[in-house]
Parts: C-alpha cells; structure tokens; sequence
C-alpha cells in the first residue's frame, strides 16, 4: 500500500517479504508471490523509513499481478503455509481479493497449509468468518491466524515477526527485535510469543500511545485450529520409542525413550492413557527419557502411549499389563516404527523389530474399516525388519495398518497414499 505514490504507507509488502526471504535463503524453499499495488506510479518504490523497514528499495522483480486464482492455484498445489498482510474483513482478503465466496477452488485435498491472516476481522468468530470457513473446510487450512476486530499496523507486523520466530530456528530479522523467542513449537506457543514481541516492540511504534493498542491486540489474534500442533519446518522423520512390554499391576510408574536416526529426542513429549482413566504425559530429557508416575493400576490390557516431538511424525504404541509381577519370559517383543515414507505413492515400508521369533500379522484398512490387504501373515525370526508393500495400484486416501503379534498385542499405525 502506497497511497498512490511510491513509498510505502504502512509494512504489508515488507513483512510478507521478509517470510519469504526466510525461507527461500535460509532454508531453501520455494515460493510463490501474489502481489497487487494501489499506485499508477513507475517504479522504483521504497518501503517506509521507520521500524520495522528502514526505507529499503523494493525488489524490482516482483510482478503485480496477484489474484484469487493464483492463491487458488498455490494452496491447490501443496504449499505448507500462506502469509497475508493487508486489508481484511469478515469475509475475507481485500488485495488481492479473496474471499469465502471463492473457497469453493480449493482442491487440495489433505495437503492443507497453515494460514497467517494478519490483517483485520476475518476471525471475526461471532459471524460467517473467513478464517473458520477455511479451517471447516475439508479442503482448506490445518490452522488458521486471525483476528476477530480491527487490528493495528505496526503492531500486527511484529506480531508475524514474533510468531514466525518462535517456530523457525532462524528466521530474517527486521531491522530489530525485542524478545527474540524460539524452540516453542506448538501453534499455542507461537501465538504467544508473537503478542509477546508485538507487547515489547510497541512502545516504539511511530504512531505516539501505544498501550490501548497493544492491550487490545492481546484480545484480537486467535488460532483457528489444535493449538498443540507441531508447527513443522522440515518433512517429518521417524521416531523410535522404547517403552514397557508390560505393566505389572500394581505398577506405580512407565519409562520411556525416544530416539531418532541421529541419537536421543530431547523436548519429546509423551502420553499414557487407558480408559479406566489413567492419562498421565511427559516431556523427555537430554537422554531421551522420561519417567511417567501414576497411581497403582490394576491388571490393565491395551494401555495405549503416544510421543511427539518436533518434526516428526507420532509414534503410537500399546501396552499389555498382566496381573501378577512375575510375568514370564520369552514372549515376543516388538517395537514398531512408523510407515514411511508417509505420505507414500510407490511403495511404504512397515518397520519393526522382534526381540524373539514369532508370528506376525500387519493388516491394512481403509477409513470404512474395510480390510485392504494383509502385507504379512506367517512366522518371523528375531531381529530388525522392514516389510516393504506395494501400493501403486492402491486408491489415494487414509489407512490404518494393524500389527499384531502372537501374544495378540496390537499396535495402530495411520498412514496416507497421495499422489
């Protein structure tokens, strides 16, 4: 936004690009702009000459042809998240227009970006809001940035700045910054941490008061969305978990580990639950490990665990307990990994590991819970394995394998085809 001249009026153009400077030079992504202007005047234009710009030339290469079918056209295709810095309103983005009317050319299926829609009302949750139409979608957003009234310039800039710090390691600093937040990674975190740069950044803003404004801007973000969602920056690894084959009853405590391909995950979080009502979680140490403390339970059956750690897909796992302490030995122990590649197109690969031989069964499942194919059945020795199963003739979508051992232990693990 220039006003018709060719210095920018307020930080809209500046801040979207310093996202895309983000990711495009330090971690090597690629990116798609969607630009408009509001002057007829040639360029060269500049952006203001205060915090957070400091009068910088705009780069000359951008082209100023966005529209709705190229935001269309750049969330149908896969991108992971979209930055929009303008005008808002409760249906949606004023430059370039979008709005709920045109959520109907979305077709991305399950590839759905995060969205930051930093501008004005189109969170506006009281009324037919932009930002929950986009999440309710089944082709639409995973998360959703919104604020539900006017929002404030300056102020909004460095709240992107804030959020964006907190999940990215590096990320493209504006010229300064306050809190400097990161290693938070969970939507939540990010939310807070960008009103925590906006609060310190805001007595500095070049309008005068400040404090109405930032108070407000507390109120007016919200997240659309499962505000423990890893924010991921990085295609998402396997973990490992070592966890009890059993819990005795009586049990009182459960250690776990995780691990991934390159030692000990520290920062994992784990969680325990069954449905007599035990739920207990935890988050791992350096080592890896965590010792999760409950009250004493009873002889329990398919105690299920599940750990999480940044970039990285979940591992889901269960637990047999059994009624006395001294269990016997020579059952098979399997600790089972998650599929990969996933999603896969080719070919995924079950990976799994007996500490004793015996039979195997992994049995796939559509989401009607319509059995799919049995990749295997039939004894197997100890030891490392990885069942690789072709899928090219396998519809896209949703599964769900089911491995079980021969002491009926069953372990679930979700998986998508996508091509």
């Amino acid at each position: 936004q220039a006003d018709g001249g060719t210095v920018a009026s307020r930080w809209f153009l500046f801040t979207c690009e310093t996202v895309r400077d983000t990711y495009q030079n330090i971690y090597g992504k690629t990116f798609n702009r969607e630009y408009v202007k509001d002057t007829t005047q040639p360029p060269p234009y500049y952006y203001r000459n205060d915090l957070p710009s400091a009068g910088q030339q705009v780069p000359s290469d951008i082209v100023w042809d966005g529209d709705a079918a190229g935001i269309l056209a750049s969330i149908n295709d896969g991108v992971f998240i979209v930055q929009h810095r303008d005008h808002g309103s409760v249906s949606g983005w004023a430059d370039p227009s979008f709005h709920i009317s045109n959520l109907s050319g979305l077709t991305n299926g399950e590839k759905t970006p995060i969205v930051m829609s930093i501008n004005c009302l189109t969170g506006q949750f009281v009324n037919d809001c932009f930002a929950e139409n986009l999440f309710a979608r089944e082709n639409g957003a995973v998360a959703v940035v919104a604020a539900v009234e006017s929002s404030y310039s300056y102020f909004n800039d460095y709240f992107c700045y804030g959020v964006y710090k907190s999940f990215n390691d590096e990320y493209t600093s504006p010229p300064f910054s306050y809190t400097n937040p990161g290693g938070d990674y969970m939507g939540g975190q990010a939310l807070i941490n960008g009103k925590l740069e906006m609060q310190a950044a805001a007595p500095y803003n070049p309008y005068g008061s400040w404090e109405t404004y930032a108070e407000k801007e507390w109120d007016l973000f919200q997240w659309f969305g499962d505000p423990t969602m890893d924010m991921r920056t990085d295609v998402p690894h396997s973990l490992t978990v070592t966890a009890p084959y059993t819990l005795p009853s009586g049990s009182t405590s459960a250690v776990f580990t995780v691990a991934d391909s390159e030692g000990p995950v520290e920062g994992a979080m784990v969680c325990m639950m069954h449905t007599s009502g035990l739920w207990v979680s935890g988050v791992t140490d350096a080592s890896g490990s965590v010792t999760l403390t409950f009250g004493a339970i009873g002889a329990l059956n398919d105690i299920t665990y599940m750990a999480t750690a940044h970039n990285a897909l979940p591992y889901e796992g269960v637990i047999n307990g059994v009624g006395v302490e001294d269990f016997a030995s020579g059952i098979l122990n399997a600790s089972v990994g998650s599929p990969y590649p996933n999603p896969a197109s080719a070919s995924i690969t079950f990976p799994f590991t007996l500490d004793n031989a015996g039979s195997v069964t992994i049995a796939v499942f559509d989401i009607s819970g319509r059995t799919v194919n049995t990749v295997q059945s039939g004894e197997l020795e100890s030891g490392s394995h990885g069942l690789v199963w072709d899928i090219t003739e396998v519809p896209q979508g949703v599964y769900m394998a089911r491995i079980t051992d021969h002491n009926g232990t069953v372990t679930n693990r979700r998986f998508v085809i996508s091509r």
